[in-house]
């Protein structure tokens, strides 16, 4: 039997690596000779995730594919640069490095739960929603040091544009969202707008908060390897799709706590142009018609005055 190490010797391209990082156990024994040679302690393992990545009880080892060595340099440099900046915590770098071919991060761990492991009740996403709005308000206020990836926006957006239905079609989207969409997205301004330093992935998984006796607090962001300047309401449509999910007084209390006021179908729009679209798992969790002209009001229907809104 081919043991996960050669199998790991033998990864050549992200598709090799995703198989290697959905075998639960190849992950299991990667992630033993990894503590051991790093010496870092015995680390759990997470349930799932693209990385390999270890949880200690006060330091997590993250190491990605060589592939995307280019991603964990910027997430060591928003660790670097962005530990004690914000009002939530950033995890600090403990060190940097390459384990068998893979780069790696060493980082403290924070402290509070994941918001995608716990139950919170509907009352109480409003008040997260304001918090994360002021948390990435200050993020992308912050100066981003000179090695941070910036988007050249409108050859980004072109390019975007360009190649949109056939990237969506490989995703199976409905054809009826894709039908009209160009139009749709032509009629909606995408100019880059007011720029700065982005997470782009803004979701439970990466969000972490403490219970307290006046309710939940925000207490920390993480996986940062997406990171880069670009449009600030890039950075809220991803935040509609992935935090706010469509739940009432959600994503207005973001988009309240941040100071910012971005109409529905700029949100939409960019939510196309995103690095990671795929607008068939954002019809399948926020539902509605599929149907571009009516998506926008349906996706971030906090913020439009449509009829049930």
């Amino acid at each position: 039997m081919t043991s996960a190490l050669e199998r790991l010797e033998a990864v050549r391209d992200n598709d090799a690596w995703d198989a290697l990082m959905r075998d639960r156990e190849a992950r299991r024994e990667l992630l033993g000779l990894l503590s051991s040679e790093l010496g870092t302690g015995p680390l759990d393992l997470p349930r799932d995730g693209s990385a390999l990545v270890g949880l200690g009880e006060h330091e997590v080892v993250k190491a990605m594919s060589a592939v995307d060595a280019e991603l964990l340099a910027v997430e060591r440099t928003c660790l670097t640069h962005l530990h004690g900046k914000l009002p939530i915590d950033v995890p600090e770098l403990v060190d940097a490095g390459v384990w068998r071919g893979l780069p790696y991060v060493r980082m403290r761990r924070l402290q509070g739960e994941r918001l995608a492991d716990v139950e919170v009740a509907a009352a109480d996403l409003p008040d997260l929603g304001r918090q994360l709005g002021e948390a990435l308000a200050a993020l992308h206020a912050t100066d981003a040091p000179a090695d941070l990836p910036r988007v050249e926006w409108d050859t980004w957006r072109t390019e975007r544009l360009g190649s949109l239905l056939e990237r969506q079609r490989a995703r199976s989207c409905p054809e009826g969202l894709l039908d009209g969409l160009l139009d749709v997205l032509g009629s909606i301004d995408t100019d880059a707008g007011r720029q700065g330093w982005l997470h782009t992935e803004v979701m439970p998984e990466h969000l972490f908060a403490r219970r307290t006796h006046a309710g939940w607090r925000l207490s920390g962001l993480i996986d940062f390897e997406p990171s880069w300047m670009a449009p600030v309401h890039y950075e809220y449509a991803s935040v509609g799709l992935f935090f706010a999910r469509g739940r009432p007084g959600v994503l207005r209390a973001v988009l309240d706590g941040a100071g910012e006021d971005v109409a529905p179908e700029r949100l939409f729009a960019m939510a196309c142009l995103h690095r990671y679209a795929n607008l068939r798992w954002y019809h399948e969790v926020l539902g509605g018609p599929p149907d571009p002209r009516t998506a926008a009001e349906r996706w971030f229907a906090d913020l439009s005055d449509a009829p049930g809104a």
